[in-house]
């Protein structure tokens, strides 16, 4: 006679690899999907800097504004911290959708593309990082970390694709959307703030107004590049003064010469 207690045991251990491969899967598949929302974050930072506007991780003695300001920083007429946008925020999707489904075949084509998209990423991200360093000579920061996050992208969608064939996994749909939802309302945001147009008022005539966008599109040029170089020598001064009258503190207190100092 058979011994129920010892076929639970025997049931209860052969769930436990299932279940683990099941997370396996999972914790798979989602790292794609943070990937892509990471490179739309630092993409959305670059807007910012493109618009005129400051950025983390990209001060300004960086060569963020180098790079951006350059004859590379646009793709047919359109500039390249948008492309990125678009790019990330489409591997972002397709990431999310082939977490969500059931199907093991959508799963897959799904993955494909990501990863066929990403290999195009890397492809053109290795031409920008050698125009940036050899062409340019600039370092931007954002542009480096975006390059790396693409390549990253190549692996984990690899290694989600071996993950996704080897076990079945029946799909999160409402984790899909939620954290679709929690990736996408912060990104919105941040690009509305980051491409507000500046409507800069210098005159207005009986309810006509004539403004700052208007002149630059009429004048086919940006004032951009004058404003960067003349916050950055604002920067500067005032850097060298507030340097300087630290050191004059410093020297009193010490007893001691400013220049020795």
């Amino acid at each position: 006679m058979a011994n129920p207690d010892r076929n639970l045991s025997q049931a209860d251990v052969s769930a436990v690899p299932s279940a683990r491969s099941g997370r396996g899967v999972e914790r798979a598949l989602i790292a794609p999907c943070v990937l892509a929302w990471v490179g739309a974050s630092i993409s959305i930072l670059l807007l910012q800097r493109h618009s005129g506007g400051g950025a983390l991780f990209c001060p300004v003695g960086a060569g963020c504004d180098t790079v951006l300001s350059s004859k590379y920083a646009v793709v047919m007429g359109i500039p390249l911290p948008w492309l990125g946008t678009g790019f990330y925020l489409t591997l972002l999707l397709l990431s999310l959708c082939a977490y969500g489904t059931v199907s093991r075949q959508s799963r897959a084509r799904l993955l494909g593309a990501v990863l066929w998209l990403s290999v195009m990423g890397v492809s053109f991200s290795a031409v920008l990082m050698f125009i940036q360093f050899r062409v340019l000579h600039a370092f931007c920061p954002l542009c480096t970390a975006s390059a790396a996050v693409v390549a990253s992208l190549v692996y984990a969608v690899s290694r989600a694709e071996r993950s996704a064939a080897d076990a079945d996994f029946p799909g999160r749909w409402n984790a899909a959307l939620a954290l679709g939802v929690f990736a996408m309302i912060p990104a919105a945001l941040q690009t509305i703030s980051a491409t507000s147009t500046r409507t800069d008022v210098l005159a207005a005539v009986d309810g006509q107004t004539f403004t700052r966008a208007q002149m630059e599109e009429e004048m086919g040029a940006s004032l951009l590049p004058l404003q960067r170089s003349i916050y950055s020598i604002e920067y500067e001064w005032v850097k060298k003064k507030v340097d300087a009258a630290l050191l004059g503190e410093e020297a009193k207190r010490t007893g001691t010469d400013a220049n020795a100092l």
